[in-house]
Parts: structure tokens; C-alpha cells; sequence
């Protein structure tokens, strides 16, 4: 079963078990994965792994707290979230450089 929230006219979904483990060991949750994608200074990278092509986002949430997020498109408007956790220090390097 999927979880999913709409915000600013775009799906965030994600499994339910996946969610809830990434929520437990990162404490991040979707609502806040969501927030970060509509960062305006977002970075989007290639995330693609074992041959299937996913992207991520290191962009900052409603509080702030700089996120790094993977997912997978799959509509203009929908966005399966793989996994969300704090950006690393390199992560967090690549974001500020673009100022």
C-alpha cells in the first residue's frame, strides 16, 4: 500500500513499510520530503542505480533542514519518493556553491 500527499498540485507517494522505515532511522517524514522539492534553490542530481533511472533533490524543507531525496517520476506531477535523509557535508557543499 502506498502513502501519498498532494502539495502545490504534485503527488508524493511512497510504500508504506519503506516510509516508515526511513522515518525511523532518519526521522524525516514524507510531508518533509515533499516540502524540500519546492526549495527555489533546489539542486537536482542522476541518483540512478542498478539500472534504473532515478533522480534526487538536495533541497532545503519549511524548517530548513537541508534534505537529500531520491525518487522516481512517474507522471509530470508524481513523484514516488525512494528515500529522504539529511544531505551530507558534501551534499551540502554542492547545494551552497550555486551561491
Amino acid at each position: 500500500m502506498d502513502f501519498a500527499i498532494d502539495l502545490n498540485g504534485i503527488t508524493f507517494s511512497g510504500h508504506d513499510h519503506k516510509l516508515a522505515t526511513n522515518e525511523r532511522k532518519h526521522r524525516l517524514a514524507l510531508e518533509q520530503a515533499a516540502q524540500a522539492y519546492f526549495d527555489p534553490f533546489a539542486r537536482f542530481v542522476d541518483a540512478s542505480r542498478h539500472g534504473e533511472s532515478r533522480e534526487a533533490y538536495i533541497g532545503r524543507d519549511f524548517q530548513l533542514n537541508l534534505l537529500y531525496v531520491v525518487h522516481v517520476r512517474r507522471a509530470e506531477d508524481d513523484l514516488l519518493i525512494i528515500s529522504a535523509r539529511p544531505a551530507t557535508t558534501d551534499e551540502e557543499q554542492y547545494y551552497d556553491d550555486q551561491f
